[in-house]
């Protein structure tokens, strides 16, 4: 009878898994299968992870395509969660069908499936370290465990973050110093195996970084509060010209009431600053080249947080909002006005995107707002409660907002705003939608 109950069992999830993979296959797809960033996959850079690369030369030797290989892990990862959630969390039926609509649903997030970017192994891995985390008293799974975070950070510098999280709620969850410094150990492999990869092609690693230090300083310097005459002498010429350049875009930027849109474009032009600035004629007509800009990046962060530390932090809170922003440029913003400036740049700083209907995109905007409040209370609630040391607060809902919040203060303190990187946390935070609606209700009980 346990074997019938097994392979029952087995046959279930085996089924689930196809039905969740031609969901995936046959969705809408959002992005052309080569973006603006594929080529730096396809062909290695040192401005890129390596790992991700090889997979794709290693899964082409072997014929198999890696949109396929993409398709599948992302499935087999969904199927993994919503089991977790269903056996482990035990999450009542009807929320779990809800979970995994909106997940497969979500052809924003599936489409990372179909196109040449880290993104759906990314998220995949993700979601396996984080049910894995759950089960370090098992050996296989510690080891798992610690193996899939390395990758993580392998393929992704920013997977460090999520890491860091899941190292310390680990070592909360088994209370062993030995455990931790096993996955710890275990986490160091891939890493070791990327750089000896890397360093086998490259004498030194770029980083993205570096762009968006300079991203920040050139379209920071257009703001009024910013004086030229505070940062080194040789970068006097080069600012006042990207003040004389991006003055006007903060001048129309604050025009523009829809706070959403605002946020979408404050973003998008620091794309522009970011890369079309310095790969533009700009640089022949003055003495600083592209290599000694790139050189003083942490320098000239440095500057910023000394000279502009308030519009500094001003711009990552608006990029922590613009996050949520989907797709508000495309439903509000007529790109034909005449007094958008530098609109040719503009578009430009977006990748081929298949836009669907404004109506389905109006939607999506909703949902991620009402995702967003719902976080927001759902953050604080966990945050007040465990001050005041309420039971009903457990370390999953720790985990969850610390890692959700951690997240997108990180990247949006670093980079830009844009949904690409919300989707990181997107599952973590349906699933937070769900662990809100359990606590409130046990609270809700708790003072009949």
């Amino acid at each position: 009878m346990q074997v019938l109950n097994l392979v029952i069992k087995k046959s279930s999830f085996f089924l689930f898994l196809i039905f969740t993979f031609l969901i995936l296959y046959h969705s809408p797809e959002f992005f052309n299968k080569i973006q603006p960033d594929s080529s730096s996959y396809i062909n290695p850079s040192p401005f890129r992870q390596i790992l991700y690369h090889y997979l794709y030369v290693t899964l082409k030797k072997i014929n198999l395509d890696i949109i396929f290989f993409q398709i599948f892990l992302m499935s087999l990862s969904i199927v993994c969660l919503f089991s977790f959630l269903k056996k482990n969390k035990k999450v009542n039926i009807y929320l779990l069908i809800l979970f995994y609509s909106f997940i497969t649903l979500n052809f924003y997030y599936t489409s990372f499936t179909k196109t040449i970017l880290s993104e759906a192994i990314f998220f995949s891995l993700i979601i396996f370290a984080f049910i894995l985390m759950f089960h370090l008293q098992n050996k296989f799974c510690l080891l798992f465990f610690g193996l899939v975070s390395g990758i993580i950070v392998a393929f992704k510098p920013v997977g460090i973050i999520f890491i860091i999280i899941f190292l310390i709620f680990s070592l909360l969850f088994t209370k062993s110093y030995k455990k931790l410094m096993q996955i710890i150990f275990l986490i160091s492999l891939p890493i070791i195996l990327e750089n000896y990869m890397f360093y086998s092609k490259y004498t030194e690693r770029k980083t993205i970084f570096s762009y968006s230090v300079m991203g920040k300083l050139f379209f920071l310097s257009g703001k009024n509060t910013f004086n030229i005459e505070n940062y080194p002498k040789e970068y006097h010429e080069l600012l006042t010209i990207t003040k004389n350049k991006f003055y006007p875009i903060h001048d129309y930027i604050r025009t523009i009431d829809n706070l959403l849109l605002r946020f979408e474009l404050l973003s998008d032009y620091e794309v522009v600053a970011q890369y079309q600035v310095i790969n533009s004629s700009i640089l022949r007509d003055i003495s600083l080249d592209k290599e000694q800009i790139i050189n003083d990046t942490n320098y000239l962060f440095l500057q910023i947080i000394k000279n502009n530390f308030l519009d500094y932090v001003k711009l990552s809170f608006s990029h922590y909002i613009g996050n949520w922003s989907i797709g508000n440029k495309s439903i509000f913003l007529d790109t034909t006005e005449n007094d958008i400036p530098n609109i040719k740049e503009l578009i430009n700083s977006s990748g081929p995107m298949n836009i669907p209907n404004n109506k389905l995109l109006l939607l999506a905007q909703i949902f991620f707002l009402v995702l967003f409040l719902i976080l927001t209370l759902y953050s604080l609630l966990v945050f007040i409660l465990k001050i005041l040391r309420f039971k009903e607060v457990k370390y999953d809902d720790v985990l969850l907002v610390t890692l959700i919040q951690v997240y997108l203060l990180a990247v949006s303190f670093t980079n830009i705003s844009t949904p690409r990187y919300l989707m990181a946390i997107y599952p973590f935070l349906l699933i937070s939608c769900i662990n809100f609606y359990s606590l409130t209700k046990k609270l809700i009980n708790k003072s009949d």
